[in-house]
This record gives C-alpha cells, structure tokens and sequence, in this order.
C-alpha cells in the first residue's frame, strides 16, 4: 500500500530532527516552533544554494 501524506512527512521531519504531530498544529507553540525551524532551514539552504551559484557563475 502506498504511504500517505503524514507517513511521508513524519519521515521527512524525523530526518530533520523535527517533531511530526499527528496533528500538524497540535498546539500553538509546536506549530510556531516547527515553521520557525523550517524556515530557517530553508533560508540556510537558500544561501547555500545561492554561494554554489555565485561560484559556478565565476567559472565561466
């Protein structure tokens, strides 16, 4: 059978160390915390993604 939305998010989370609440906003706070911590990943990303290209744009 194939996973379901919460079977593929709650492994994603887990790789990231992130809690994955049954519900996604079980409470106010875990909500606040998780985007918090996915938006920081994401913009931790954004920059490297953005050096890579600096520098592959410099070889040219």
């Amino acid at each position: 059978m194939a996973k379901s939305f919460f079977e593929y998010f709650k492994e994603n989370m887990d790789a990231l160390g992130l809690p994955a609440p049954n519900s996604l906003f079980a409470t106010q706070a875990a909500a606040t915390s998780t985007a918090s911590a996915i938006l920081n990943a994401i913009k931790t990303l954004g920059g490297i993604l953005r050096l890579v290209n600096l520098s592959l744009q410099g070889r040219n």
